[in-house]
């Protein structure tokens, strides 16, 4: 901004200096001609300052929130940051509208503060810690949660991290089989850890449904199989990965949290622009190779990066590619960056995973195939219990949703959900 109002102001003071100052070749020409001359160039010099200012018109317009963007009332007409909608871009350019969202939700919650610098997606609903009841979706006592609000502080609050949810859940959902395997893959109790974030379409979608308890989620899916969330809902789960030596701090987007220093390097983005969700994962251009594995993620051919972003550090992250499983098991490169349908025209399955989300099982299973499993069941003896976590790609298999007597109803792909605890009064 101010870079843009010291161009105008430059163009006003030249504006002043034509107007009084001679210039050295008119003033060979006569007082007449010179006259001319004078009025055409200070008209174009003031057309180039009602451009500039325009331009800052525009973009202070283009920089401002509408108040209501940080409460919890959803008003017609008014497109809020992290709520913008494009099924059609969505499904027809999958790769560009990645970016695009991409873009969007890594804005300034609130441009131009200096004290609360978080980007949007940062200041949507907790959907992993509830230390914070007013930042929290799930809580222990299964209660509603507090509606939206949103507002700037005086200084950055304090970002609350767990570790990496599916993987706690794929370890419990393995222990105590004869085959364990797998089991180290799983392992909860690394450096990386996580955050869950939920946009207000969604959360006031949960509210509204009871959805933020176990029994509500039951009740709601029972009575409503194969319900969706509205259209401009988004989800983004952050892996963070903690500060050490060896790790330039200026090339990520970093936060303090617990009194350590952590490092964004990987994010899934989740958009319900389509009934199956748009998915996109992102991951840092140094850190996009699993560790442990070796296994190191082939990108998307497009990594045009949004204007908006560059000279940020979101400049430095880049956009996976969805991979197809040939007939013979191989995995090739497809040409999209994000996954919206879990097979290929030719029936081929789908692929994506992040070697610092899904780590350890990245080619084992697929963002879509298993988000679609996220589903909830009542036992014989009346006990609420979610589906299996399951290391497939493709389409899913139907008797996935029965087992052992228990009939589970699909939570259009929420994971997150599963967060929820049973309610007490």
């Amino acid at each position: 901004m101010y870079g843009c109002w010291h161009i105008a102001m430059s163009l006003v003071r030249q504006v002043g200096t034509l107007l009084v100052v001679p210039h050295p070749i008119l003033s060979f020409q006569g007082p007449e001609q010179r006259c001319k001359q004078d009025r055409r160039a200070g008209r174009r010099a003031l057309w180039a300052v009602w451009l500039v200012l325009t331009m800052c018109v525009a973009i202070v317009q283009a920089q401002t929130v509408d108040p209501s963007c940080y409460g919890p009332t959803i008003m017609p007409g008014v497109v809020c940051p992290g709520e913008q909608t494009d099924p059609a871009a969505a499904i027809n350019t999958p790769t560009i509208y990645a970016w695009t969202v991409f873009a969007q939700i890594n804005q300034p919650a609130f441009p131009g503060d200096v004290n609360d610098t978080r980007r949007v997606w940062e200041t949507w609903k907790n959907a992993d810690d509830n230390s914070d009841p007013s930042d929290a979706i799930y809580l222990d006592n299964g209660h509603a949660p507090q509606p939206w609000h949103v507002e700037a502080k005086d200084s950055l609050p304090t970002k609350r991290l767990v570790p990496i949810q599916q993987l706690q859940f794929l370890r419990d959902q393995r222990r105590g089989r004869a085959s364990s395997d797998l089991m180290a893959m799983f392992d909860p109790a690394a450096p990386l850890a996580e955050e869950v974030r939920t946009n207000r379409p969604a959360f006031n979608f949960i509210l509204a449904n009871k959805l933020y308890n176990r029994q509500g989620q039951y009740q709601f899916a029972s009575a409503n199989p194969g319900f969706d969330f509205p259209v401009a809902s988004k989800e983004v789960k952050a892996i963070w990965l903690e500060l050490t030596g060896g790790i330039n701090p200026g090339d990520y987007y970093n936060v303090m949290s617990g009194g350590k220093a952590y490092v964004l390097v990987a994010t899934h983005v989740i958009t319900k622009d389509l009934p199956f969700w748009h998915w996109a994962s992102f991951v840092h251009k140094d850190q996009n190779k699993d560790p442990t594995s070796g296994y190191v993620a082939p990108l998307a051919d497009y990594q045009v990066i949004p204007a908006s972003l560059r000279g940020t550090p979101f400049e430095n992250y880049r956009l996976i590619a969805e991979l197809i499983q040939t007939p013979s098991g191989r995995l090739v490169k497809g040409r999209q960056g994000a996954q919206i349908d879990w097979i290929t025209r030719t029936g081929e399955p789908t692929v994506m995973g992040n070697p610092q989300i899904e780590k350890g099982f990245e080619t084992k299973s697929s963002c879509i195939t298993c988000h679609a499993h996220s589903s909830i069941g009542l036992t014989s003896d009346g006990a609420l219990q979610y589906n299996n976590i399951p290391l497939d790609v493709g389409a899913v298999n139907p008797q996935n949703f029965q087992s052992d007597g228990v009939v589970y109803h699909p939570l259009d792909f929420l994971w997150s959900l599963r967060q929820a605890k049973n309610f007490r009064p």
